[in-house]
């Protein structure tokens, strides 16, 4: 063991073998605790991203003059690129409607106000269906998520205010 400690030492290593270490023993905790979750504040959070989508696909209707549903590529592609005028990027891969992607989308953001407020819907969805309705799906009357969750699996992480920290855990 003194020589390998020695040349862990020598080449800069221990720092990178304590570093690990710490890591493997925070996941052998999290497999024998698992992680608490507040679903209070997830359900709220939810209910937050919910409530500001409807604000926007309200706006968006306000501001093309038309309502329509922001997240339809159709829609949007009818709103944007055949009512109001603007320049349509590039076709979707069946090539039968223009694309509507943040690619496409962000570029024009600044040409008509409802572009912004389409996108900003879109990241609303987008949020509501990674954390607000899965977190309440898969996680267990007891608060704790469940190992299968996709927004775990995707992303690796919670919302920070989402876990709840238990005595003598860190």
């Amino acid at each position: 063991h003194g020589k390998l400690l020695d040349a862990m030492v020598n080449d800069g290593l221990w720092d990178i073998y304590n570093l690990d270490r710490e890591a493997m023993l925070m996941v052998v905790d999290f497999m024998d605790y698992g992680v608490a979750i507040d679903r209070g504040y997830l359900a709220d959070l939810n209910r937050q991203f919910y409530e500001r989508e409807e604000e926007l696909t309200v706006r968006d209707g306000e501001l093309a003059g038309v309502p329509f549903n922001p997240n339809s590529s159709k829609q949007v592609a009818d709103v944007l690129f055949r009512q109001l005028k603007l320049p349509p990027g590039r076709l979707t891969d069946s090539e039968e409607d223009f694309s509507t992607d943040d690619e496409v989308l962000k570029p024009i953001a600044s040409l008509h106000p409802v572009v912004p407020v389409v996108l900003e819907a879109r990241r609303m969805r987008k949020l509501r269906s990674a954390y607000g309705e899965p977190t309440l799906r898969y996680s267990a009357a007891t608060g704790r998520a469940a190992s299968d969750w996709p927004g775990m699996a995707n992303t690796g992480r919670l919302p920070s205010n989402a876990s709840v920290r238990r005595k003598g855990h860190s």
